[in-house]
């Protein structure tokens, strides 16, 4: 008899070509069977038959998908399975420190450039921003002979502006930094990072795919449901992350595949010491609207590709030929305490004004300071719902929101994750 304690799940990829698989030697530590299910879509052939019984059903399509539930962790794993969820993948830089860099001003919008030794502030009228005369040397930071902890106290130390490490040592070099073209930084924690010779961490940033090109695929093994199940062609149509007190981090990703093969070898790929890491609620980090929030209770975070599910089959066969994505969205949800800062963000709700979202979970230590990471970027989102509720001995409120494209200097979303792996 097949048993749950004995499933294996490990994916590869991308696919250079969809559907055509490629090696799967990266295991995810799931947290439920995965089951690749291929379903026949049978249809009733209706014919009366003259003796008033049924005449039998044909298979007139095939359908592949599958629900993976696992631990978040920052892995190789979950950057192959997080380039389908959004598209697209910065090439891997090797980080030994990080700031969320906050504009609390009074000013409009505040244009933040990173180049590889310099920042700048640009603040006024989105679009018109002037260079910012409290921010450095009229509006220039040089990074040149600066640690991280420097970076957080000259910066705080600006009218108008906050810095908070996300990860390092505070004596980790900042001098050299990865390079932002151009980012919004108004009510808004920005994460900054910066580079390494000899960190051992890399970080990779995935962002939407905002052409039309469709979301690369990549292939999934699931051993020991009765047989050892390829996955080819496999897509995430969506990805559910939660996040609650005295817990874990979990991620459920929802996939769709054009074919689902059984009769494979088995997977020979173990669990590393990073798989089996788990990202803590405890060791998160949650600025909202620019604010940190200490005393959160929970925060999810839903992802949405929205594939059509009767888009891409193509006449010759009866299973999907390619994938079609719909609209991107993201939403989410928060808990956190009745307070002056939960009622300044409940009432941006009552006229449509916008907030932000930057989440930060650490994961097992490297070294120096630098820390296994996900983080999760909102850079502009708007409240769709508000409620309030009994604690157990404070009252709560809770936050529904949905990302906007503030079409700005930002992408409307993002992941930044640090791992061990340099390719």
């Amino acid at each position: 008899m097949a048993k749950s304690g004995f499933m294996k799940v490990a994916v590869g990829g991308p696919e250079s070509a969809l559907g055509t698989a490629v090696a799967r030697t990266s295991r995810l530590p799931v947290t439920e069977p995965v089951f690749l299910i291929q379903k026949a879509v049978n249809e009733d052939k209706e014919f009366i038959t003259g003796r008033n019984t049924k005449a039998g059903y044909v298979k007139v399509a095939e359908e592949c998908n599958a629900s993976v539930s696992m631990n978040l962790v920052a892995t190789k794993g979950l950057n192959i399975v997080l380039r389908s969820v959004l598209g697209l993948m910065s090439t891997p830089a090797q980080v030994g420190c990080g700031i969320s860099l906050v504009y609390d001003g009074e000013a409009e919008s505040c244009k933040i450039v990173v180049t590889s030794d310099t920042i700048t502030a640009a603040i006024g009228a989105k679009g018109a921003e002037v260079a910012d005369a409290n921010f450095g040397t009229t509006g220039t930071y040089s990074l040149v002979g600066k640690t991280l902890a420097d970076l957080v106290t000259d910066i705080t130390a600006f009218t108008g502006y906050t810095a908070v490490a996300l990860y390092g040592d505070p004596t980790a070099s900042a001098a050299a930094a990865v390079a932002i073209t151009a980012a919004q930084a108004k009510a808004r924690a920005l994460p900054i990072h910066f580079t390494s010779a000899t960190s051992g961490a890399y970080l990779r940033i995935f962002t939407p795919q905002l052409t039309n090109d469709e979301l690369p695929g990549f292939s999934i093994q699931s051993d020991g449901d009765g047989d050892n199940r390829l996955g080819s062609g496999a897509v995430v149509d969506s990805m559910n992350i939660t996040a609650d007190l005295k817990a874990k981090v979990k991620a459920t990703l929802e996939l769709m595949m054009l074919t689902v093969t059984a009769g494979q070898t088995a997977i020979t790929a173990n669990l590393g010491d990073d798989d089996k890491d788990v990202l803590k609620f405890s060791d998160g980090l949650t600025h909202i609207g620019g604010a940190k929030f200490c005393y959160i209770k929970n925060l999810s975070i839903d992802v949405a590709n929205n594939h059509g599910a009767d888009e891409g089959y193509c006449q010759g066969q009866q299973t999907k030929a390619k994938h079609a994505k719909g609209q991107f969205g993201v939403t989410g949800s928060s808990t956190i305490p009745v307070d002056s800062a939960s009622e300044a963000e409940r009432i941006k709700s009552l006229s449509a004004l916008k907030s932000s979202l930057m989440a930060r979970f650490l994961g097992r230590t490297y070294g120096n300071g630098i820390n296994a990471a996900v983080i999760f970027d909102v850079p502009a989102l708007q409240y769709t719902d508000d409620s309030k509720s009994a604690g157990d001995a404070t009252l709560e409120q809770s936050l529904s929101w949905e990302m906007i494209d503030e079409l700005s200097y930002d992408y409307p979303f993002a992941i930044h994750t640090i791992t061990r792996e340099a390719v």
